[in-house]
């Protein structure tokens, strides 16, 4: 049994793909702000995959099993606890040019914001949203290039987050809810579903692990294949003191029903196709050779640029980034450090267009960058004790630098001369990125 948590680049995923599950959840979902860039306090992590039992993600990293949901001796139909669902108008968004939600929903369809606020409780900050899950216009983010490969395939992503309480996330009361719902990959969350078959539960289908909740953890999920679509839902931070795990899970139901429901009966659009495919989908971090120019240029000889993960993991994040070549490249001096990271997401320039004038509005600035598809790139780096982010277009790819703040003891070796070094020439690691991605085009 690993007895450790992961450090590091590690500990980064299993608290980011929040697009990642918590059961799986240590190790599968997307965090918000301060979680999205900081290395966790170890003591914390500990305790809360212990508080919260384990599940799947972070039982695979932890070596922890979590046990079986009790059986609920109602589960049946979708939504036999609860009335139908109200009828929804909301168009279906359609932005132009790139992908869109293919199952033809938008997060309104699927979740009543209003209700699932009530569900998770009022914890002094309203609950925002729903939201893109690479539309955050934040730098503090996790929602960097290669995220955006799951909406890049077409999948429904919201997300809904209590402002107010993103520092104390995950572990210290803060509210986050995920959701991502993908027309295909089935095999590949059945796969996983059926690995942990103790879970399953048979509300929602044969393949499915949930609706199920751990009170003590403020804690929901749903996971699984529901009609012909891969559901990731989770939610955490609910308010839930002096409930059963069994009084939540029918609470939850409330906010799953509609949502299975709706979900089972979609009918799929086919992957948007670009109209030329990036020669970077096939290319990996260390194709670009990036180290030597990157250490030479910031002065650290013994900087490495690579790709380093926890995973692969069970989530639509992990799919998705392997179907369309996404990565992310870690600078690095040591095992336990992180330095920042490049990010490439092979045809997304979509997202820049769509999102880019968000990120302008709040904060973001043009600057020149020789290299980039209109020789400028948006830059999120004013604020020292904020993520140092670059975000850039190259021939009709998405790029993104980002270089976190120092923060001591965040990682045992990284030295605020380092951080200083690295964010100081984040402009020329863009370029050196840039040039390497549109030399893939010559």
């Amino acid at each position: 049994m690993r007895t450790e948590p992961p450090v590091g680049d590690e500990m980064d995923r299993l608290l980011a793909t929040m697009k990642s599950n918590v059961l799986d959840e240590v190790g599968r979902t997307r965090p918000a702000r301060r979680a999205r860039n900081d290395h966790r306090i170890i003591g914390a992590v500990v305790a809360a995959v212990l508080l919260l039992g384990a599940g799947s993600g972070a039982a695979f990293a932890l070596g922890i099993l979590p046990a079986a949901p009790k059986a609920d001796p109602e589960a049946g139909v979708v939504g036999s606890p609860t009335a139908a669902p109200p009828t929804r108008t909301f168009p279906v968004a359609t932005e132009p040019p790139g992908p869109t939600p293919r199952i033809g929903l938008t997060c309104d369809d699927v979740i009543d914001t209003a209700a699932l606020g009530a569900f998770m409780g009022d914890a002094g900050v309203p609950l925002e949203g729903p939201e893109s899950d690479i539309g955050s216009v934040s730098p503090n983010t996790y929602a960097t290039a290669e995220v955006g490969a799951a909406e890049q395939l077409g999948a429904l992503t919201c997300e809904w987050v209590s402002e107010g309480s993103l520092d104390a996330y995950p572990f210290f009361g803060a509210q986050y809810v995920s959701l991502s719902v993908l027309p295909e990959g089935l095999d590949y969350a059945t796969e996983y579903v059926d690995h942990l078959e103790e879970l399953i539960d048979p509300t929602y289908g044969d393949h499915v692990r949930g609706p199920r909740c751990v009170a003590a953890g403020g804690y929901c999920e749903v996971y699984g294949v529901i009609g012909s679509t891969w559901v990731d839902f989770h939610a955490r931070g609910i308010l839930a003191a002096g409930m059963s795990d069994e009084e939540l899970r029918v609470a939850f139901r409330a906010i799953s029903d509609p949502l299975a429901e709706a979900v089972a009966t979609a009918t799929s659009a086919e992957r948007w196709v670009p109209g030329s495919p990036s020669p970077s989908a096939s290319v990996e971090c260390a194709d670009l050779e990036l180290t030597e120019p990157i250490a030479t240029v910031i002065g650290v000889p013994q900087l490495e640029v690579a790709e380093r993960w926890d995973g692969p993991g069970p989530d639509v994040f992990w799919y998705a980034k392997d179907e369309v070549g996404a990565h992310r490249c870690s600078l690095f001096t040591t095992p336990d450090s992180r330095l920042g990271a490049i990010s490439f997401l092979p045809n997304g320039a979509w997202a820049v267009a769509r999102y880019g004038g968000d990120w302008l509005a709040h904060g973001g600035r043009r600057i020149d960058l020789p290299g980039a598809a209109d020789a400028t790139a948006i830059s999120r780096c004013d604020d020292a004790a904020d993520v140092c982010r670059l975000d850039l277009v190259v021939g009709d790819d998405w790029i993104t630098v980002t270089v976190p703040p120092y923060r001591e003891g965040a990682y045992a070796d990284v030295t605020p001369e380092l951080v200083d070094a690295v964010r100081a020439h984040a402009v020329e690691i863009a370029g050196i990125v840039a040039e390497r991605i549109a030399a893939l085009s010559e």
